[in-house]
């Protein structure tokens, strides 16, 4: 009877220390929570106190593209380079010597000459190096190859820089297949005498980060491949400039080549769309055009329009373009007249109805211009067109 009353009583001590030691561990878990959540709630006070602490945002908050010039980027993404480049078109020219014409009407203004080499359609001239990669049949070159040997030759002897132009091939291949034809076109055009090669149409418009990853790489594999001679350059999509969640995307492709450029052709002065305007985008991109110094692309087969642009954007004192066109400051000036006088005469009609007074001059006319026609002075109109004084400039 002992032993079964004392064995009874050690289970029910053995119970009991459990249940005891069960309720201590609750009791210090309970503690340890609310001490923790003593400590959280310290620290949202403390922020919620430096947040009060802020002074307001302003009312009017900036748009997309106006947060970029608050940009801090190091490292070797800013470009220094900065071109007047106009177009010298192959298949335009009959001859050599009408081909070297060109080229020296070129070298009377500009600093570059802009050669497109290829397009949405293909290579503009049969590249013998590009034959041997695939090995095909040799071939010397076509008549074009030829006329692009004589163009080199002829603004190498007027001190003028090269671009070439290429259409990407990264649309219509895969990545490594695309870098090979690519650095073979460039590599070839180097030892041509080329000093840059333009790439265009690596990505759409609306386009997206692994694209833009996918581009980063493809510009690598052609830097490799052809190395660090040629200055290589890259048109991203307005898009990708105005968007700040690309700002990493962008500073990635300015590490994958020596200069960044923007295509503004499609962005006139007017626009169907009011966010769209010419005006409107380049002060969105403002931050842009500081860091990277982007390359503005301008390809408008509208003379009128192009005149606008170009006046535009110099009044802004946005001078790195580089026209793909065969474009001179006289064609430049003739259209613009033209466009003003039209302007000038819609205006006054508008007004004789209304009864409004005639506005003296143009809203985009530089300061010191002079719309009175071709006077016989080449410099005239390369000075209307290559300092403006009467547009917003953020320098």
């Amino acid at each position: 009877m002992r032993r079964y009353r004392r064995s009874a009583n050690q289970k029910i001590k053995f119970v009991f220390k459990r249940i005891l030691f069960v309720l201590f561990c609750a009791a210090l878990i309970i503690g340890f929570a609310i001490l923790t959540g003593n400590l959280l709630q310290n620290k949202v006070d403390a922020a919620n106190d430096r947040l009060e602490s802020l002074p307001d945002a302003p009312e009017n908050s900036p748009e997309t593209g106006d947060l970029l010039p608050d940009l801090e980027i190091s490292g070797d993404v800013y470009s220094e380079l900065t071109v007047a480049a106009s177009g010298v078109i192959l298949g335009s020219h009959a001859t050599d010597d009408d081909l070297i014409l060109r080229v020296n009407t070129v070298a009377e203004t500009y600093d570059t000459v802009s050669v497109t080499l290829s397009d949405e359609n293909g290579i503009v001239y049969t590249s013998p190096a590009l034959l041997d990669v695939l090995r095909l049949p040799e071939d010397e070159g076509d008549d074009a190859y030829r006329a692009l040997i004589s163009l080199c030759t002829a603004a190498k002897a007027k001190n003028l820089r090269i671009s070439g132009v290429l259409y990407s091939s990264l649309p219509v291949m895969e990545a490594d297949a695309a870098a090979l034809v690519d650095a073979t076109l460039a590599g070839e055009l180097y030892e041509l005498g080329f000093d840059e090669v333009l790439f265009t149409h690596v990505m759409p418009e609306e386009t997206d980060k692994e694209r833009i990853q996918i581009a980063k790489e493809y510009l690598e594999k052609v830097r490799n491949t052809i190395g660090s001679g040629l200055t290589i350059g890259v048109v991203l999509p307005v898009s990708v400039y105005r968007d700040v969640t690309f700002t990493q995307q962008v500073q990635m492709m300015a590490s994958a080549a020596d200069f960044l450029a923007v295509d503004l052709t499609a962005v006139t002065t007017v626009n169907d769309e009011p966010e769209m305007t010419l005006e409107k985008v380049c002060l969105s991109l403002r931050g842009m055009f500081q860091v990277y110094n982007l390359r503005i692309i301008l390809a408008n087969p509208n003379m009128s329009q192009l005149a606008e642009q170009y006046d535009l954007l110099t009044s802004m004192e946005l001078t790195n373009i580089q026209f793909l066109g065969e474009i001179t400051p006289a064609v430049l000036a003739e259209a613009y007249t033209q466009t003003s006088d039209e302007s000038a005469a819609d205006t006054a009609s508008e007004s004789e109805t209304s009864g409004d007074p005639q506005p003296q001059k143009n809203p985009y006319a530089t300061s010191g211009s002079n719309n009175t026609g071709n006077t016989g002075d080449d410099d005239s109109a390369e000075t209307y067109y290559q300092s403006g004084t009467s547009g917003s400039s953020w320098y």
